[in-house]
C-alpha cells in the first residue's frame, strides 16, 4: 500500500478514537474498507479514487462503531475468562475506579497495570518517580502529571 493511502487509512481511524475504540482495531477497518473500495470503485462515474475511499472508509467506520456500541459490554474494560472466574469485589470496585478517572488519569493506571515489573520498587514514592520519569519520557506535560496523580489519590481517598 503506498504511503498516500496509509496516511488515509490512519487519518480517518485516528478520527474516530472518541469512540472509546481501540485504535488498532479502527486501522484494521479503515484498511478492510480501503480494499472494499478498491474493488467497487467505477473511474467511469466521474469521481476520483480517494473522495471515494474516503466516504467508504469513513462510512464504514461509522457503522463499525455503531454496531460495536450496540453490543452488550461496550465501554467496559476487556477483562479476561480467566480473570473474571476469580474476580473479586474489590477488583470489579478498582475496575470502576479507574473507569471513572479522566482520560489521563486512566492512562496513567493503565500503565502500570499493563507494565508492574517496570514500576516495581520498595517505597511509594520511588514507584510515583518511575511512573513520572516514563511518562515525561513519552511526553508528557508536568502540569498533566500532576493533576492525573491528583485526580487518582482523591479517588483512591473516596
Amino acid at each position: 500500500m503506498e504511503k498516500i493511502e496509509m496516511n488515509l487509512i490512519r487519518r480517518l481511524a485516528w478520527s474516530f478514537m472518541k469512540s472509546g475504540l481501540d485504535i488498532d482495531d479502527l486501522i484494521g477497518e479503515a484498511s478492510l474498507a480501503y480494499s472494499i473500495a478498491l474493488d467497487k470503485f467505477d473511474p467511469d462515474k466521474g469521481a476520483k479514487f480517494t473522495t471515494f475511499a474516503y466516504w467508504c472508509i469513513k462510512n464504514h467506520l461509522i457503522t463499525y462503531i455503531s454496531r460495536k456500541k450496540s453490543t452488550v459490554g461496550f465501554g467496559q474494560p476487556d477483562i479476561p475468562e480467566a480473570v473474571a472466574e476469580n474476580t473479586t469485589l474489590e477488583t470489579l470496585e478498582l475496575i470502576d475506579l479507574i473507569e471513572s478517572l479522566k482520560p489521563k488519569a486512566k492512562k496513567i493506571c493503565e500503565v502500570i497495570l499493563k507494565n508492574p515489573d517496570m514500576f516495581t520498587t520498595t517505597t511509594r514514592e520511588g514507584m510515583r518517580a518511575k511512573v513520572v520519569n516514563y511518562l515525561r519520557e513519552q511526553g508528557w506535560d508536568w502540569h498533566d502529571i500532576r493533576r492525573s496523580f491528583g485526580q487518582i489519590k482523591w479517588a483512591l481517598n473516596q
